[in-house]
């Protein structure tokens, strides 16, 4: 780049088919223009030659090429070239453009908007949008303009709810005059915010407006099913429950209510995510007994004391076989019992946890039920929601909304100042969990979007691979560097024997194995599919 060299790989679902993508192509001195659309659809980016011949053309699609295309827009590039490309399972090519200036500054990015319409009825494909209002993470007010209707001339029953009656509108210019306007916003946020996203993105996508999916977060369905387990909840209620009173049926104040909602639901899952990340073992459903070391002492005694008269009963079945019947069920109670007592001086601290596979170390309860919240926790939560409205109520006043206003500048923040991510938690990091396997023999691995972890042991899946095979197998594949790694205990590795597999997970510095039974080697398989699956996404 500092040679003003570019170079994207994109599908070729992303340009149209008028661009012949089968071969490579070179043409020098091109400008990067804009090819309008119909129906207020976003424009198109080509590559137009000195003759005027129209060489290349993208689509609206958000895509890597039309990211790059988009910085060069109305200017001249020395060349511009592209290729097939086979290093990928679809079909790919790859482009390239050289530029002596410098690309247009793009404008900066916005951490977060919310948004909100109201529209003539509840159908996207007959009904139209009769307002739309955008604010940003701070309650600042982006976009909120009122609209005239295309084709309906009268709402009543829309206009009971929302008040906008057609007379209000009469003057109004149409909606689709700020359709660049909205796009713009859209583009530059990096996460969309809507309540019921289906409905109003429904309406938007009606308009030609394109947004990529993966950055919308339905506030709804993330407050329904964090705190009721469902995913339909009205707006009223949510924000009431956050202690947030506001004008319902408002876009510019629904908006703000639902920024209220989505930071209660940002503090809910980040306490979850701390607990999760903590020491603490979580309350089971049920409340266990609490067991001191003496009830432990003495129950091992006892335990001991039947093992005796285990032994004396055995030795009487010598003289009298039918003693059997009584020894056996003794030994099997025995038997029990010294199990119980083992685990009872775990749990009271007496003796060290101990597991029957390779790895020792404690292992984490990820998947158990979630905690109660407690007083102190819920009027912590309270709290954090008081401020956020607040923040909004404070934000909204500074910022009232002006139909006509530009859209206010977002400071620009240097990359090497956002990416702090070494100094985050990591829950903040390893991202949102994706699969959990447990082997036969106590392992216990968590794969995250970023990350895979076993115990208090955790690795980024950069250069991470994991294999499914049998014991013979994988001792033939035990290196020098694996050694070192698993110990001395892979070069007598279990052989196969009972339908039996291993599943392993090796990386760069570490490497993991389980033992996976015939009732769970599918399982093993999948998990370590995700695995590398993940791997290959870094």
């Amino acid at each position: 780049m500092l040679q003003g060299k570019y170079s994207v790989l994109t599908s070729k679902g992303s340009v149209t088919e008028t661009t012949d993508t089968s071969s490579k192509h070179m043409f020098k001195n091109c400008t990067i223009i804009e090819v309008p659309q119909r129906n207020g659809r976003k424009a198109h980016l080509a590559v137009r030659t000195g003759r005027g011949d129209i060489v290349f053309e993208t689509n609206g699609r958000r895509s890597a090429i039309y990211a790059l295309l988009e910085q060069f827009a109305g200017q001249q590039v020395e060349e511009f070239s592209w290729r097939p490309y086979a290093g990928s399972s679809t079909p790919t090519i790859e482009c390239r453009l050289y530029a002596r200036h410098e690309a247009k500054i793009s404008s900066p990015d916005i951490d977060r908007v919310v948004l909100d319409v109201e529209t003539t009825g509840l159908d996207p494909e007959n009904d139209e949008i009769l307002r739309l209002s955008i604010i940003d993470g701070s309650g600042a007010a982006l976009l909120d303009e009122t609209y005239k209707p295309g084709h309906t001339t009268s709402w009543p029953d829309a206009q009971r709810i929302n008040r906008i009656s057609p007379a209000s509108v009469r003057t109004r210019p149409p909606i689709t005059n700020d359709i660049d306007r909205i796009q713009t916003l859209l583009d530059r946020a990096r996460e969309v915010c809507v309540y019921n996203a289906d409905f109003d993105l429904a309406f938007l996508g009606e308009l030609g407006l394109r947004m990529d999916t993966s950055k919308v977060r339905d506030t709804m369905r993330e407050y329904g099913r964090a705190f009721h387990g469902r995913d339909y909840i009205k707006l009223t209620e949510a924000a009431q429950e956050c202690s947030y009173r506001y004008n319902a049926h408002d876009s510019l104040a629904d908006c703000r209510a639902t920024l209220v909602v989505q930071t209660r639901v940002d503090n809910h899952r980040e306490r979850t995510a701390a607990k999760i990340n903590s020491d603490d073992v979580p309350t089971p459903k049920s409340k266990p007994k609490k067991e001191t070391p003496a009830q432990a002492r003495i129950y091992t005694v006892l335990t001991w004391i039947l093992l005796f008269l285990c032994v004396v009963l055995v030795a009487t079945c010598f003289a009298a076989p039918y003693m059997l019947i009584i020894a056996i069920p003794a030994c099997l109670v025995c038997r029990a019992c010294f199990s119980h007592a083992k685990d009872m001086r775990e749990r009271t601290g007496l003796s060290k946890p101990s597991h029957k596979g390779k790895h020792s170390g404690p292992q984490h309860t990820e998947n158990a039920p979630a905690p109660a919240i407690t007083t102190e926790e819920a009027e912590y939560e309270r709290r954090l929601a008081i401020e956020a409205t607040q923040a909004v109520r404070r934000e909204a006043e500074l910022n009232p909304p002006a139909p006509s206003a530009p859209i206010p500048a977002v400071p620009h923040v240097p990359e090497h100042e956002t990416a702090v991510n070494a100094d985050l938690p990591g829950f903040m990091t390893r991202g949102s969990k994706v699969a959990k396997f447990k082997g036969d023999d106590g392992t216990d691995f968590t794969l995250y979007e970023h990350a895979i972890k076993y115990g208090r042991e955790e690795h980024r899946l950069d250069g991470v691979a994991a294999t499914v095979e049998d014991g013979e197998a994988l001792q033939e594949r035990i290196t020098l560097t694996r050694v070192a790694l698993v110990g001395i205990f892979a070069l007598a590795w279990q052989k196969k024997k009972g339908g039996e597999k291993w599943l392993s997970v090796m990386g760069p510095d570490f490497c993991w194995i389980a033992k996976a039974d015939r009732k769970h080697i599918g399982d093993a398989m999948k998990f370590a599919a995700k695995i590398n699956d993940q791997a290959r996404k870094q």
